[in-house]
């Protein structure tokens, strides 16, 4: 393989690399922002006296993780 072509290789390479990389960094970003989003939810219904079963209904958070938030 002579330089042109591995200078070739790396480059597909590391443009496919780099792609997957803003894509999997995207999706963790969004999973984590949605999280946010549930967790602010939960804290407020909880302020606003909402039971901890409704608020873990409708945030699908786990009971014990909505209970974590009581003590915030």
């Amino acid at each position: 393989m002579n330089h042109k072509d591995r200078e070739m290789y790396v480059s597909v390479f590391e443009r496919v690399y780099t792609a997957r990389g803003k894509e999997e960094g995207l999706r963790e970003g969004e999973l984590k922002g949605r999280l946010k989003g549930r967790l602010e939810m939960a804290q407020n219904m909880l302020r606003d006296g909402v039971p901890v079963d409704k608020v873990v209904q409708y945030t699908r958070l786990s009971k014990e993780k909505v209970e974590t938030l009581l003590n915030k």
